[in-house]
């Protein structure tokens, strides 16, 4: 009798002891996941636009903190980064690069100053034009930097194409069916650049282009065609005529 209360004593303590772990390792992870999310709310956001206020999205950014240690982060698609440090000084950041192209530009984070504005960065409108001055939608746009491509897009119903590049020197080359052309520019932050890039493209007809000289080639073969179909039909009709006035003297000739 002893030892079976002796043994039902053992369950029950141990019963408590392992309800006491669930417990104690539920209070642990609350803690766990309250300090995390106090850390959450503690980082600073930290915005990076250009200044047409439009976010850097993906920039590759590098923290330098007040104890001059560093860490290297990357901002969301609205071109944010989050920054615990913030709240106890100043602290710097550096956009090391945007679109895979350097920049390298140093920024002072504070609490009154949560939106960087980088000088680094210009807009660039390419306006995609013909041999009449038209507008040409939907050319293929290729954007060149330090011979790799950054960045390709398509020119809108207007014939241009606009987009956020850092400073420095681009090669533009623009496609549409057969035709191409390319020219330079130089990006300088913080301004708009606008260029024309023209194509030998005169006119365009159920989608494909034709030059000055092609639309010319394409009218004289129109109007020949149409020349010989009228001089075919013409020799046609003066056969029908002649078979058939031959037809009416042979009967003639048969009556008599």
């Amino acid at each position: 009798m002893r030892i079976f209360l002796l043994y039902k004593n053992y369950i029950f303590l141990n019963a408590l002891f392992l309800e006491g772990l669930r417990m104690k390792n539920l209070i642990l992870l609350i803690v766990v996941l309250s300090l995390a999310f106090c850390q959450l709310l503690l980082a600073y956001p930290v915005k990076i636009i250009s200044h047409s206020s439009l976010p850097l999205s993906n920039s590759i950014v590098e923290i330098i903190r007040a104890d001059g240690s560093k860490a290297t982060i990357k901002a969301d698609i609205h071109g944010k980064i989050y920054i615990k440090e913030v709240p106890q000084g100043i602290v710097k950041i550096v956009i090391l690069q945007w679109k895979s192209i350097p920049i390298n530009a140093e920024y002072v984070v504070t609490l009154d100053n949560n939106t960087i504005i980088c000088d680094k960065v210009g807009l660039l409108v390419v306006n995609v034009l013909g041999q009449r001055d038209q507008s040409i939608s939907n050319a293929r746009i290729i954007i060149v930097w330090n011979n790799k491509i950054v960045e390709i897009g398509k020119s809108n119903k207007e014939g241009s194409y606009t987009t956020l590049l850092p400073e420095g020197n681009y090669t533009i080359i623009v496609y549409y069916d057969k035709f191409s052309a390319k020219k330079n520019v130089t990006v300088i932050g913080g301004t708009i650049d606008t260029i024309k890039v023209k194509l030998n493209v005169y006119v365009i007809l159920a989608g494909i282009a034709l030059s000055l000289v092609e639309f010319i080639g394409l009218i004289i073969t129109v109007v020949l065609v149409i020349v010989i179909i009228y001089i075919i039909i013409y020799e046609y009709m003066l056969w029908r005529k002649r078979k058939l006035v031959k037809a009416i003297i042979s009967a003639k000739v048969t009556v008599k």
